[in-house]
């Protein structure tokens, strides 16, 4: 009998992290979740800024009561290295909540996507370790942090 969580699932490498989010992102226009967390030191290294993830944020926030918050330690390495959301974000600012939190420390910052029930958390950006799950608890777990 395996004791391994069939809606937890760890990712391991960049390709794998990224795909992770981006499927997380491009299917929040057909779900029920109304508030999507982005938090991290630096949110750049989110595909954020793909044409595609861009097309489904917004059709997500056309629907009523959608709200993304982004939790950053500061925003210049999201510009840099995402302007094309960057330049997108400008115009949805009634939709989404850019929150800066100078005063902590980076390592203390948890890296995280919250789209309940969908989370990833990045655990390791050096060497793309994360985990991803799909269950309401994590999803409260991680929204208390």
């Amino acid at each position: 009998m395996s004791t391994e969580d069939p809606q937890r699932r760890p990712l391991d490498g960049r390709s794998a992290f990224e795909e992770a989010a981006r499927a997380v992102l491009l299917g929040l226009p057909g779900s029920d979740c109304r508030d999507a967390w982005l938090t991290g030191a630096d949110l750049g290294h989110w595909p954020l800024g793909e044409p595609e993830v861009i097309e489904a944020l917004a059709a997500w926030l056309k629907r009523p009561g959608r709200r993304l918050t982004l939790l950053a330690l500061g925003f210049d390495g999201l510009a840099r290295r995402q302007p094309r959301f960057a330049a997108w974000r400008v115009n949805h600012v009634h939709a989404i909540d850019s929150r800066s939190v100078p005063d902590m420390e980076a390592d203390d910052m948890p890296q995280l996507l919250l789209a309940a029930p969908a989370c990833i958390q990045l655990h390791d950006s050096q060497r793309w370790r994360a985990v991803i799950t799909q269950d309401a608890r994590s999803a409260r777990l991680a929204s208390e942090q």
